[in-house]
């Protein structure tokens, strides 16, 4: 869990997250094959592999199982509730862009207010052509570092919103900014909310869509803190036009109203309904339901053109 999944028109790229102890070996081990050496710190339990299938072979009629493609292993300290999206260089080559997640330290307990967790704010492209990793270079400030945040790619720069910086369960943990990265001038820029703007969260759902026929980032759903999954989940829905700085609310919260007494016949009618906008607060969940709400009030995805599995020429020498 706490893995990066993403696709594009060819392939499912999977990369990293947190399993089991001996299975976070088996991934550790990857890296000495590529002659490279992390110590592994006991009772590791995150995942440094990453994998790729072909969807033409998942979706073929043919008696042929679709294979696994293992690349390179990452080449750093191992953490989960990260980032992964495409970006694209000026050659218009894409990488995978990681970005963020956390580590448990040694002999520390998980979730606890004293649990010794270092939380990142760095950023990794992946090569797909070269099978390599590299940090990407920065110039300037960068974001706080955090997990569980939301990202996407809108314009061809990565977006990232929210997120958790730290285990405990406090307001000052989570957060509500939004930051973008040009992969041309390598620079973050934190863009300043302009009137009102969602509260802060983590796990949210996040996508890039249009909306009034501008690109805007939306977020969906996430929990906020203090509180608990019961008491502080969101179900809400924002737009946020980079441009002009301003967020749009489309969908309140409904998750701590009160339910209200239906006869059988309004109960019939609303489960006859499409599915609703539930109260979600796992990552996995709130982008799911992201895409279900925008397609409930009627908003595009931007249109991409065709993409393919083939990359040119790095950008990063």
């Amino acid at each position: 869990r706490g893995h990066v999944v993403v696709s594009n028109r060819s392939h499912l790229v999977m990369f990293g997250g947190k399993s089991t102890t001996h299975l976070a070996r088996e991934s550790y081990e990857e890296l000495e094959d590529e002659g490279l050496e992390l110590e592994v710190q006991p009772g590791e339990k995150c995942l440094v592999d990453l994998w790729s299938i072909s969807k033409e072979e998942v979706m073929s009629n043919t008696a042929v199982r679709p294979r696994w493609t293992e690349g390179a292993p990452f080449p750093a300290t191992c953490r989960w509730g990260a980032t992964g999206s495409y970006v694209l260089g000026k050659s218009g080559k894409k990488y995978l862009a990681f970005f963020g997640g956390r580590h448990l330290g040694a002999f520390s307990e998980e979730h606890t207010d004293q649990s010794a967790y270092v939380y990142y704010n760095d950023l990794w492209l992946y090569d797909f052509e070269k099978d390599r990793w590299m940090e990407a270079p920065t110039i300037g400030p960068r974001p706080p570092a955090r997990d569980h945040h939301g990202a996407a790619t809108v314009e061809d720069q990565l977006f990232i919103y929210g997120g958790r910086c730290s285990e405990k369960r406090e307001k000052n943990s989570v957060l509500a900014d939004v930051w973008s990265y040009n992969l041309i001038s390598l620079r973050w820029t934190l863009h300043e909310p302009v009137g009102a703007a969602p509260m802060a969260r983590f796990m949210p759902g996040v996508s890039d869509i249009v909306y009034q026929d501008e690109p805007h980032l939306a977020i969906f759903a996430g929990e906020t803190l203090p509180g608990s999954t019961k008491r502080t989940t969101l179900n809400d829905l924002w737009v946020f036009n980079p441009r002009t700085g301003v967020w749009s609310e489309l969908f309140a919260s409904t998750c701590h109203e009160e339910p209200s007494i239906m006869t059988v016949t309004e109960a019939s009618e609303v489960q006859s309904q499409s599915m609703d906008l539930l109260c979600l607060a796992t990552g996995f969940g709130s982008v799911l339901l992201l895409f279900v709400g925008l397609k409930k009030f009627g908003y595009r995805q931007v249109a991409r053109a065709k993409e393919s599995f083939t990359f040119q020429e790095p950008l990063l020498e």
